[in-house]
């Protein structure tokens, strides 16, 4: 199975964090044709410090898709917004290379 691997920067035990963990499953259960919750690689930021120097961010979550960033928390954001940033990232990606 070809998986795009956008790279998901989170800390264990942020509310945010959590929240969009969950999404990326649910989301995608939503519509297994266009989604898969495997494009997903989960990098503790905390754990895999060495790896979250490589890409440039002050907040988790944060996602990549290679050099891209698709996506960072910005302040004080809703649990429905930040489902909403899951879709979208989903939306993006689904169409680029594996």
């Amino acid at each position: 199975m070809d998986i795009r691997k956008v790279r998901f920067f989170y800390k264990e035990g942020d509310h945010a964090c959590d929240v969009m963990r969950k999404a990326i499953a649910d989301v995608a259960q939503e519509n297994l044709q266009e989604y898969n919750p495997h494009d997903f690689y989960h990098i503790d930021d905390d754990i895999m410090g060495f790896m979250a120097k490589t890409y440039p961010h002050d907040n988790v979550p944060c996602m990549y898709y290679k050099d891209q960033k698709l996506f960072e928390k910005d302040g004080d954001m809703t649990d429905e917004e930040l489902v909403n940033a899951v879709r979208d990232i989903y939306d993006r990606i689904k169409d680029l290379p594996y």
